[in-house]
């Protein structure tokens, strides 16, 4: 038996990185994530491309602090 990538349906991908569906087609566009089709109707982002993607990004520079890092808390 072949070894098969991973693969995260499309509803699965939006709810892991917390985008929308139109961000997820978005970031296949630009090939931050790849697509691989699973049937005529169906599709999935590769679980490669997608912890790639997550692990690229970067933290926005006005991102709350975490509690308990403030200097006299």
């Amino acid at each position: 038996m072949d070894n098969f990538p991973a693969i995260y349906r499309i509803n699965t991908a939006t709810k892991k990185l917390g985008v929308s569906r139109a961000t997820i087609y978005r970031l296949v566009k630009t090939g931050n994530l790849t697509l691989v089709k699973i049937s005529d109707r169906a599709s999935g982002i590769t679980e490669e491309s997608l912890n790639r993607y997550i692990a690229n990004i970067k933290p926005h520079h006005n991102a709350p602090k975490k509690l308990g890092s403030q200097v006299g808390s």
